[in-house]
């Protein structure tokens, strides 16, 4: 009994000098022990593109060092190394209003870590809610799988073979209670955007209604062709548009794309904090289904002429921009041929847009037939 009491003070009075020496070293290192515990230490390493990262390891790059690996040159090889390594990007010094960088284009690239100023209630941080928004705040969030092959590429929707593109019809049908603007009546409209890879950014504005911010009707409808949803993300903003035509923000969401159910939905609408109104909602309803269906050859003939379009666009831009130097007095082609350059590159666009605004006409009636059986059906099986 004796040594078994003698045996309790030794444990006690070595469990003490542990707790001495611990409390010591907290004095003479200034660190918290039990919150240095909670840290996972990842080793701090230059970055080498070209070099074989490890996985506990992680390089820090402010945002304008990265900006030459996002772009279309190296995005696959950064996103490649992203695959073994962490990356962490933080906004570059000159930032001194805490402004924030777009941090869309680094996701895409496999960026894990996007820091931002967090006190800054801007269309930056309000994308950085809505992904995370993905998993109800809880925590990292998954790269999508197709980031994660080999063969992926941000710049090449060519390599989503295994990923199912999106049409989506949107139909904006009102809105409630949206917040005031200073002490007038709102008069509002919505701008809604689709954010992800640089092929899939798009951006539509809805009319205006004037004095009516209690409850504002649109009947407006798109539709939009995302080709790889798991990417995307979805913001509704809200503005008050003033005597002078300058909009003014009043509300805005943002959703994963993956995220959205369809049907009739109400949209809970937020500060430009990403704070809930308590009433303030938009009334949309949404129709998704597979940009292929059953006719690949339609879809890949409507692509195929929206890069037409988008290359002939282009071409019109260069021939503009040639003819404002022409007009100056500069070297080139005379104007007489400038002109008959811009006639013909504007009746091909004319002729291609014709052409797709019958193919996108096939394409809603034949989704439409789709719907109309699968709505039979389900009726008739109950």
């Amino acid at each position: 009994m004796t040594s078994w009491i003698h045996c309790i003070k030794d444990a006690m009075s070595l469990a003490n000098e542990r707790e001495e020496r611990v409390r010591s070293a907290i004095r003479e290192n200034k660190i918290d022990k039990s919150l240095s515990d909670l840290v996972i230490y990842c080793q701090t390493v230059p970055f080498d593109l070209d070099g074989k990262g490890k996985h506990c390891e992680m390089s820090s790059f402010p945002e304008t060092k990265v900006e030459k690996f996002t772009g279309q040159k190296n995005a696959m090889k950064f996103l490649q190394r992203n695959l073994h390594q962490f990356s962490r990007v933080y906004p570059k010094g000159t930032r001194v209003d805490s402004s924030n960088y777009d941090p869309t284009p680094l996701w895409n690239s496999g960026v894990h870590m996007a820091a931002l100023n967090y006190q800054t209630p801007d269309r930056s941080m309000q994308i950085n809610h809505g992904k995370f928004l993905d998993n109800g705040y809880c925590g990292y969030v998954l790269k999508p799988d197709c980031t994660r092959l080999n063969e992926f590429d941000p710049f090449d929707k060519n390599v989503l073979s295994d990923v199912t593109p999106w049409v989506i019809n949107l139909t904006f049908i009102g809105a409630r209670h949206l917040p005031k603007v200073g002490r007038g009546i709102s008069s509002p409209f919505v701008e809604v955007e689709v954010i992800g890879a640089h092929y899939d950014n798009y951006k539509y504005k809805t009319g205006t209604r004037s004095d009516n911010g209690l409850n504002p009707v649109w009947s407006d409808s798109i539709e939009l062709d995302v080709f790889c949803p798991p990417m995307a993300y979805i913001r509704f903003a809200v503005y008050d548009e003033d005597m002078f035509g300058d909009p003014n923000f009043i509300a805005q969401a943002v959703y994963p794309l993956c995220s959205l159910k369809e049907g009739y939905r109400s949209v809970p609408l937020k500060n430009a904090y990403s704070e809930e109104y308590e009433k303030s909602s938009l009334l949309i309803h949404l129709n998704i289904c597979n940009a292929k269906g059953d006719d690949e050859n339609l879809y890949a003939s409507i692509h195929e002429l929206r890069d037409k379009i988008q290359e002939i666009s282009t071409q019109i831009q260069e021939e503009a921009a040639e003819i404002t130097r022409a007009s100056g007095g500069g070297l080139g082609l005379p104007m007489e041929d400038r002109m008959m350059n811009m006639e013909r590159l504007d009746a091909q666009f004319r002729e291609k847009q014709e052409e797709l605004q019958l193919l996108m006409q096939e394409r809603g009636a034949r989704q439409s037939a789709a719907r109309n059986k699968g709505n039979h059906s389900t009726s008739t099986d109950v």
